[in-house]
């Protein structure tokens, strides 16, 4: 069976509501896919937020996409596409000139130069901490379920554990993902919601 194949059934699992299949994408494609994002946006923060959006956009909209020969191109196309909608959005905004002599630092001399940018490290801490807050948020027997999952239990090895059908399972993790969503949300830009979903849902 061939990557492409495969990369299909797993897609396949991914629209029956599969967040395990999910996941697997997601760490397959990710760091491809930031790499891609970078020819086009050079900045590594809004590179991780287009690649972010193009999985939630894979995930949202899981019940209405058809993909029929190549899961891998039509991820490559969606982070295209919206690294050139991002790209003529900045063109319209007002952007600080570049500084040549900084613009090595950052890897790449034609980089847009952001004052006070968070790094990798410190976007992630935050991140990881508003995600401990927006757990605490959940109803205990919902949080109870949602750890479970999050430390690698199946659906159905939860189930089993706690009496429950896998139904149920699913349920609460469903409304778990989506009250932390909007819990998130509420706290940050847009891209850095999106971003903790796929830490939420996807990678813990």
């Amino acid at each position: 069976m061939s990557p492409a194949q495969i990369d299909l059934l797993l897609f396949d699992s991914v629209k029956a509501g599969d967040v395990h299949a999910f996941r697997i994408l997601v760490e397959k494609y990710s760091l491809l896919l930031h790499a891609y994002c970078m020819k086009y946006i050079k900045n590594e923060c809004d590179a991780e937020e287009i690649v972010a959006d193009a999985f939630i956009t894979l995930w949202d909209k899981k019940s209405r996409i058809d993909i029929s020969s190549s899961l891998k191109a039509y991820l490559y196309a969606t982070v295209r596409n919206h690294s050139i909608n991002y790209l003529r959005t900045l063109k319209k905004a007002p952007l600080l000139e570049s500084i040549s002599e900084e613009a090595p630092l950052h890897g790449h001399r034609d980089a847009v130069i952001y004052p006070f940018e968070p790094s990798h490290e410190q976007r992630m801490t935050e991140r990881m901490r508003l995600l401990e807050e927006a757990l605490e948020q959940l109803p205990p027997a919902r949080k109870k379920v949602f750890l479970m999952f999050r430390s690698g239990l199946k659906y159905g090895q939860i189930a089993d554990q706690l009496n429950l059908s896998e139904k149920t399972v699913r349920n609460q993790i469903d409304r778990a993902i989506k009250q932390l969503r909007e819990y998130i949300s509420e706290a940050l830009p847009l891209g850095n919601a999106f971003t903790l979903f796929l830490l939420t849902a996807c990678t813990l």
